[in-house]
């Protein structure tokens, strides 16, 4: 079930009155945009009147009532997502080298952009968005923060500068000094704190709608609707992307990615073999898989009495949530 589609400003994205931090679970693909992409981000925003729409974001929202953050797992426009919060951090640092000019009401939007990009919490600032794991994206996203003073103690890693995080950080920087220069031999009465804030406004004020969904069930059948966006996730890709997640939250993620993939493996990479086997495992097995959920006049099948493409994914999301380690090592 879709929860809300909202649009938002980016503003409204990265609020702290929303108190929502970004999670791009480790199962997402690594960040791979590169100057073409960067480059479009960019001239797209500044090109286009304020409010200009940006695309969407789908989440799933993991968190639980006792939570004071809502977090949601980031599980489409991982990409621009990280690419904004890149650009951000870069006008935060350049607009931190002339704090000492600034007024008080921009002392205030100052402090509202840092805002945007970690949230204070117990005495120390938490990053708003934590990216995911491969190529040491979230290692050199944390270590940038930290590089910029909105994070502390974080060790940047070796050779992080040959990777697409700092790379982008770089990419943003050098187009700001750019843009900044054109303004100003355009319109000499500008200076460089006015130009950057302007920018700051210009991309807070453009638009991404935020889609939350409750379970990976419903972003399957989103996806599936939205499939001409490009290649939608399979069944396949959103079992195993909820049972990483599942499994994390007991630090075991790592081993039971390994496992999955040793599974795949066997199973080859046509997608229609791996649905097959999936289908037929339940299908087979299906009175002890469906043992655990029986109750007094209730139906035989608890979970199911056939998987099938339409069923497949809320049957192993059952699974999965009652007991990851016992459906794992059974398949």
């Amino acid at each position: 079930m879709i929860k809300h589609t909202d649009p938002y400003k980016i503003s409204q994205i990265f609020s702290n009155e929303r108190s929502i931090l970004y999670n791009i679970p480790k199962y997402q693909r690594e960040y791979t945009w590169g100057q073409k992409e960067w480059g479009l981000l960019f001239n797209d925003v500044i090109e286009n009147d304020y409010g200009y729409f940006l695309g969407s974001i789908i989440c799933v929202d993991n968190s639980t009532s006792a939570m004071s953050d809502a977090i949601l797992e980031v599980i489409d426009g991982q990409q621009r997502i990280t690419s904004l919060s890149i650009l951000l951090i870069t006008l935060y640092e350049k607009l931190c080298k002339y704090k000492e000019q600034l007024d008080e009401d921009q002392i205030t939007d100052l402090n509202n952009i840092k805002r945007e990009l970690v949230v204070r919490r117990d005495g120390k600032n938490i990053p708003r968005l934590t990216p995911q794991v491969q190529n040491h994206n979230r290692d050199d996203y944390f270590s940038l923060l930290c590089e910029k003073g909105l994070l502390l103690d974080y060790e940047r890693k070796n050779n992080a500068g040959n990777r697409r995080i700092y790379k982008a950080y770089n990419y943003f920087s050098n187009l700001i000094d750019k843009y900044i220069e054109e303004i100003k031999s355009e319109y000499s009465d500008k200076n460089n704190i006015e130009i950057l804030f302007e920018l700051v406004n210009r991309f807070n004020s453009a638009v991404l709608v935020s889609i939350e969904v409750e379970t990976h069930k419903d972003a399957y059948m989103l996806f599936e609707s939205l499939n001409n966006r490009g290649v939608p996730l399979s069944a396949i890709d959103l079992i195993k992307n909820l049972l990483i997640s599942v499994s994390d939250a007991d630090g075991n993620s790592e081993e039971c990615y390994s496992k999955w993939k040793k599974i795949l493996a066997y199973l080859s990479d046509d997608y229609s073999v791996q649905e097959r086997f999936f289908r037929q495992f339940y299908n087979a097995y299906r009175d002890e898989l469906n043992e655990p959920y029986k109750t007094v006049g209730k139906v035989k099948y608890a979970l199911g009495p056939l998987a099938t493409k339409t069923t497949l994914l809320d049957i192993y999301e059952k699974l999965i949530k009652t007991d990851y380690r016992k459906f794992l090592n059974r398949i």
